[in-house]
């Protein structure tokens, strides 16, 4: 072969390989990843929810303890007795040597002491101020305290008919009366009595209910029995000028006394 056929044999060879490669291909480079930003509006999946939920523990809700409700003030107020108190009987007879009760001298018949409850509590016993004391309250404690026997002496001292202690004799003679009563006497102690009960009206009206003496005041009539029988100290708290009474069954007995009782008849 000649030197020119030699060369037109290498030509023909590459054209051939050429042909059954084709072109060869440009490297591609890999694409890139392009991230992608979470959306902020976008939800968790119902799985991932309801997964969490299940680990989540429910808080159960707490109930908070309602609180007491304090109890309301009332402010204390007299409530009449819803039926009279049984009449208390006369004291019996006095027996010698039973007690150490007594008497001095006679005791008056009734209408004889009714007479002396009546003169006393139609009296008005101050200059300034005009009240006279409820004939029906001195009829009450006069049988409250004595049975309207006028010449009891009690264990304690209580003489007569109002059962008048000797220092309140006293007191009364010097607060009201030029010459002394004599608490030994119908008149004396019915007349030192009635003023005791009025000074009691004068001294609890000033005091407590504005210069008032009206005993229809339930208030004040209850103070003033109440003080009858153990002092008007012993019903007032100066400390806090408060009343108080430390004796309520003997002021029910004297308020039943007072509209239903047998001395009312006599």
């Amino acid at each position: 072969m000649s030197m020119r056929g030699l060369v037109l044999g290498v030509l023909m060879v590459l054209t051939v390989s050429g042909c059954g490669g084709g072109a060869a291909p440009k490297p591609v480079s890999a694409p890139e990843a392009t991230a992608v930003a979470p959306s902020p509006s976008a939800s968790p999946s119902e799985e991932h929810t309801t997964a969490a939920m299940a680990a989540a523990p429910t808080p159960s809700p707490s109930k908070s303890a309602a609180p007491k409700p304090k109890p309301a003030q009332v402010k204390p107020s007299y409530q009449a007795p819803t039926a009279p108190v049984p009449t208390p009987p006369a004291p019996p007879p006095h027996t010698p040597g039973s007690d150490c009760r007594h008497y001095e001298g006679t005791n008056a018949d009734r209408p004889a002491v009714k007479a002396a409850l009546t003169a006393a509590a139609g009296r008005e016993y101050w200059q300034s101020v005009h009240f006279t004391v409820p004939l029906t309250l001195m009829k009450a404690i006069a049988w409250q305290e004595s049975g309207w026997q006028s010449a009891i002496i009690a264990c304690d001292g209580g003489m007569g008919t109002m059962q008048l202690m000797p220092g309140t004799v006293d007191w009364m003679n010097l607060k009201f009366n030029d010459a002394p009563e004599d608490p030994k006497t119908l008149k004396g102690n019915t007349v030192l009595g009635a003023e005791y009960l009025s000074w009691l009206i004068r001294y609890f009206g000033d005091t407590y209910f504005d210069h008032t003496y009206d005993l229809a005041n339930e208030n004040l009539l209850d103070v003033v029995i109440a003080a009858y029988n153990v002092g008007h100290a012993g019903v007032q708290d100066e400390a806090t000028h408060t009343i108080k009474i430390p004796n309520q069954q003997y002021v029910n007995n004297v308020r039943a006394l007072m509209t239903n009782c047998e001395c009312l008849k006599f």
